[in-house]
């Protein structure tokens, strides 16, 4: 059983034993008055003594521990142990009191003394909680609490004015919400402005649509992409018209899906223009059929075809089977073809001759190439372009890039274009050399043209004067002196 507590006549004295009748002592704590009625005193009695509330003097000078020594011979050191002086021992009274009047001050409404709630009352409602960049220095990186975009903080950023859900705005979103407070009724009167309602934000919608926009393809895109996916499988394209059969070309080219089996859906006997930009898997013998059965065209481009060899040209040049009207021919790496099948080609595709291989009957005579664009084809030489020049002298668009087998005297062939304009009948309809493209030329690549060849070129009659462009990439021994004389 706990010890019975003792009355208050019975009080102990400062050695521990029974209080002495007319003995007086000082004012005590509540701690130090029940600890001597539990009879713990001197050594023991330090450690349960409050820590709070203390004078600093007390703190930095602390009351060195008796020694049982010294309790047995003075009694006196046992009490002053035991109990503080007057003088300080109404500063754990006075830090006592005033802590309870700070929980007192935080204690919340329907709450008793010992922090239970009473019956029948409701919890409080939570605090808002604080946006996650609510508090950030200036200069530091923030997100905006409406459109969810990353921005600076700076001394003019502004909180969001919704405190559910907090964080702070950025300048375009701020702008926004002051205008949207201002053009609501009664935000400029003195009176409350009631509560706005709820709407989906639109900000936030155009963040994602800035972020993550993905253009919905029409109906024509979406089926062009499906027909090229599957061009194995298709056994027509139909009338597609030019510009949806050139769509599908560049979705297949791009999966490098061209063939010999689906180059024949490309080719029809009404087609004026074709462009292939992949032939890499295409043979030579399914591109020497591109004039029979398209033989009407026009416009010819092939890139990447280097199984272009000279059984193909003879195909095309073929005066029965070959093209018929073929005047823009672009061409890009057909380094196969030997130089001098181009003189061939260059003689029957052009003006060629009036009769056939075994001289019966008339063949009607070949319109000249207007555009002649080779790229890329290490074994066409000055033969080569002098038979070019020589049955094509009209030509209006012509490029020789990276061949190797020209140089800079190469350039004096090309003099006979601009003699051409001054010799026809109406030189004011003849066509005239617009763009010339000489960008790369020789071996090493770039190292062979150089200034005096090409301002002869270009002071000759009327060649330089009907230029519009001019392409000399990749020529390093140029100066600006090609430009100031040319």
């Amino acid at each position: 059983m706990p010890p019975r507590r003792r009355n208050s006549s019975q009080q102990q004295s400062p050695a521990g034993g029974a209080s002495q009748p007319g003995a007086v002592y000082g004012p005590r704590s509540a701690l130090t008055s029940f600890l001597r009625e539990q009879g713990i005193t001197g050594a023991t009695a330090s450690q349960f003594r409050p820590r709070t509330g203390q004078r600093l003097d007390t703190q930095s000078a602390p009351t060195p521990t008796p020694t049982p020594e010294q309790q047995e011979g003075d009694p006196t050191a046992a009490n002053a142990d035991a109990g503080p002086s007057t003088s300080s021992s109404t500063t754990p009274v006075t830090a006592t009191t005033t802590a309870a009047k700070k929980r007192k001050l935080k204690k919340p409404e329907n709450v008793d003394e010992d922090g239970f709630r009473l019956g029948g009352s409701q919890l409080p409602a939570p605090a808002p909680k604080k946006g996650r960049y609510e508090h950030r220095p200036v200069g530091s990186f923030a997100v905006c609490a409406e459109c969810g975009k990353k921005f600076t903080v700076s001394k003019y950023t502004a909180s969001n004015p919704n405190a559910e859900v907090g964080g702070v705005l950025c300048q375009p979103c701020t702008s926004e919400s002051i205008e949207e407070r201002a053009s609501f009724p009664g935000a400029n009167s003195g009176a409350s402005t009631p509560k706005r309602p709820k709407v989906q934000k639109k900000k936030s919608q155009r963040g994602v649509d800035e972020t993550l926009f993905t253009p919905i393809p029409t109906l024509q895109q979406a089926c062009l992409t499906l027909v090229s996916q599957y061009i194995h499988s298709v056994e027509a394209l139909g009338d597609l018209g030019p510009k949806n059969l050139d769509k599908v070309s560049k979705i297949v080219a791009k999966n490098r899906a061209l063939d010999d089996l689906n180059l024949k859906l490309f080719l029809d006997v009404g087609h004026r223009e074709i462009k292939l930009y992949d032939c890499t898997k295409i043979t030579d013998r399914a591109l020497a059929s591109i004039s029979t059965f398209a033989p009407h065209l026009t416009h010819l481009t092939l890139l990447q075809c280097g199984r272009l060899d000279d059984d193909v040209l003879t195909a095309w040049s073929h005066p029965v089977t070959g093209f018929k009207e073929l005047r823009h021919l672009t061409l890009y790496a057909p380094y196969l073809v030997r130089a001098e099948k181009w003189k061939e080609f260059f003689e029957g595709i052009g003006a060629g001759a009036d009769e056939d291989e075994d001289g019966v009957g008339v063949v009607q005579k070949r319109p000249e190439l207007e555009t002649f664009q080779l790229r890329m084809s290490s074994r066409f030489n000055d033969e080569a372009l002098a038979a070019l020049v020589k049955h094509n002298p009209h030509v209006v668009h012509l490029q020789l890039s990276e061949l190797g087998k020209l140089t800079s005297s190469s350039l004096s062939l090309l003099h006979p274009l601009a003699r051409s304009i001054t010799t026809t009948s109406d030189s004011d309809s003849a066509p005239m050399l617009r763009t010339l493209d000489l960008s790369r030329l020789g071996t090493p690549q770039g190292q062979v043209l150089v200034d005096s060849d090409l301002i002869a070129l270009l002071s000759t009659g009327n060649l330089g004067a009907g230029l519009e462009r001019l392409v000399l990439d990749g020529n390093a021994l140029l100066t600006e002196k090609s430009l100031t004389e040319g």
